[in-house]
């Protein structure tokens, strides 16, 4: 067990933190969520390697993380299926200690690799992968769950996805949970941007040219739950740019090494390099 100032974090065992888990996932996408894990499912995968862990204050569940293991080309493999963090608890830090009680563990049953998904377009999820755990994107995946889960969060620009890998024990992985952030090349800072372009005080986004660069970067927004709230069209064009620019990198040989904010305009970047090697 490990402890956060006013959080306990711990397994989750009992019919009571099935149903307190439950609850979460209502609050977390919506009431009429089509996807719902129910409590029967939470306790049996347990049994065969599942985890599911959760953040408590006091006795309300702060957050929880649940996920399957299984197999892959004959090696075991982990699954990250759901982290959720109930809103008045966001930005404490919950997220990240339960992705490292969850590594834990795994490791403690010789597990050293795991796998999520997460949108593209929601750049604290994208901090949180790159930055606070060492995770990297692998594979982008458009409409993985469907168009429709009946969620809060996935209506208008439907449910496309960055798998992502998380090796548990590679040295670049433990620096970056002791405190190391990523270091930023200047050659990242000033590699061409994709899929948008400045209009004054604004950046919009936009199709181009895709330049065949060793080094470029695609733009996402600082919050697109904030553009979705406030216009559904600009959502769907941020989209529809980032998409293209990620499908069409990543089917040619480029892979997504990091994930930046700038600190002096608040604008979010993924950059992407070409593998050596690759043809163009």
């Amino acid at each position: 067990m490990s402890e956060l100032p006013q959080f306990c974090i711990r397994p989750l065992s009992t019919p009571e933190d099935y149903a307190a888990c439950v609850e979460l996932q209502r609050v977390t996408w919506g009431q009429e969520f089509t996807e719902l894990v129910p409590p029967v499912i939470l306790m049996l995968s347990q049994k065969v390697g599942g985890i599911l862990a959760g953040a408590f204050s006091g006795s309300e569940l702060a957050g929880f993380v649940y996920g399957l293991t299984g197999f892959r080309d004959g090696k075991p493999i982990h699954w990250s299926h759901m982290l959720a963090v109930r809103p008045q608890f966001e930005g404490l830090g919950i997220g990240r200690q339960l992705k490292e009680l969850q590594r834990d563990l795994l490791l403690e049953r010789g597990i050293e690799s795991m796998r999520w998904t997460f949108d593209p377009l929601v750049a604290r999820n994208a901090h949180l992968n790159y930055n606070r755990l060492g995770a990297v994107a692998i594979e982008y995946v458009p409409n993985m769950y469907g168009t429709d889960t009946g969620s809060i969060l996935h209506s208008g620009l439907g449910t496309d996805r960055f798998v992502v890998e998380w090796s548990l024990v590679t040295p670049g992985v433990e620096k970056i949970l002791a405190g190391t952030q990523p270091h930023l090349d200047a050659a990242v800072a000033t590699a061409r941007v994709v899929n948008t372009e400045e209009a004054g005080q604004a950046v919009r986004p936009v199709e181009i040219d895709l330049p065949d660069d060793p080094v470029i970067r695609i733009e996402i927004p600082n919050d697109i739950e904030k553009i979705k709230a406030n216009s559904m069209p600009l959502g769907k064009r941020w989209h529809h740019c980032t998409k293209r620019a990620c499908l069409w990198y990543l089917e040619r040989n480029y892979f997504v090494a990091g994930f930046y904010k700038e600190s002096d305009t608040g604008r979010c970047f993924y950059h992407l390099v070409k593998t050596q090697g690759a043809d163009g």
